[in-house]
């Protein structure tokens, strides 16, 4: 996998996304059937966080495997 296409935009995809699982019941309270989901970033094996800064207006989050702090900027929709 190249960076590009790690960073390529990705388009919004709908719900239900089978790559999308909710892994505990609990979370069915928080199934929206026509919710977009974006895609900011792909590639990663399993992710912690993620953490909002709005005064920034980024998103950080860890992709633990590859040891690295991926940043995403709402102004930029860059990952």
């Amino acid at each position: 996998m190249t960076m590009h296409s790690f960073l390529a935009p990705a388009e919004p995809v709908r719900y239900p996304d089978a790559r999308v699982q909710a892994l505990s019941p609990r979370f069915e309270k928080y199934h929206l059937p026509l919710a977009a989901i974006d895609r900011i970033a792909t590639g990663c094996r399993w992710s912690e966080g993620p953490v909002w800064f709005g005064d920034g207006r980024y998103l950080l989050w860890s992709d633990v495997p590859n040891d690295r702090i991926l940043r995403w900027d709402e102004e930029t929709g860059n990952t």
